[in-house]
């Protein structure tokens, strides 16, 4: 597991500034907090191991520890991700992601997949749709602080961000492991 996120129903940024951000399509939730298990990949989208095993009750063990569910409902939670790549009740949603190059057919039908190449357009439209509020960003990591950079650096065109991004994590699992900021 790379990424363990909570995402809350009602969750939204700049509500009151008359141009409210709006969030990926994949994280419409329908009202139910969506939990996030998620794999991230250079190459094409895929799970690890002990995230698609029953037996090693891997799923069990993050959903323990997370403490969302009653014990006693954690194996029927668990049982529908290794089955069917999520779960929903009443009150949440639970889904696993692969983040990858490019989709793949083999993963089960309830798996999220998200491609560098979504991911990237999402993140320059954003910084570049609210410029004016994520010009804002000293308290952020040096990652994000980077992704402005180059998003200002291509403002007029998505693609040549895009690019410029895929290039430096290429990069970073090709050569010595370190993104040139």
């Amino acid at each position: 597991m790379d990424i363990l996120a909570v995402r809350f129903p009602h969750r939204k940024e700049l509500i009151t500034s008359g141009k409210p951000m709006q969030d990926h399509e994949v994280f419409d939730s329908a009202g139910l907090i969506d939990l996030v298990i998620a794999e991230v990949k250079y190459g094409p989208c895929r799970l690890n191991g002990p995230w698609t095993r029953p037996p090693d009750q891997n799923m069990h063990r993050v959903l323990y520890a997370i403490g969302a569910f009653d014990p006693s409902h954690v194996p029927t939670v668990a049982e529908s991700l290794y089955r069917e790549g999520c779960y929903a009740d009443q009150t949440f949603r639970v889904r696993l992601f692969a983040i990858g190059a490019e989709k793949t057919p083999w993963l089960l039908p309830g798996v999220a997949q998200l491609t560098w190449h979504e991911i990237l357009k999402f993140i320059y439209c954003r910084l570049n749709l609210y410029k004016e509020h994520k010009a804002h960003h000293e308290q952020w990591d040096r990652d994000g602080k980077w992704l402005y950079g180059i998003s200002t650096k291509y403002s007029v065109n998505a693609a040549d961000f895009a690019n410029a991004v895929k290039t430096a994590m290429e990069n970073y699992v090709h050569a010595d492991r370190r993104i040139d900021r």
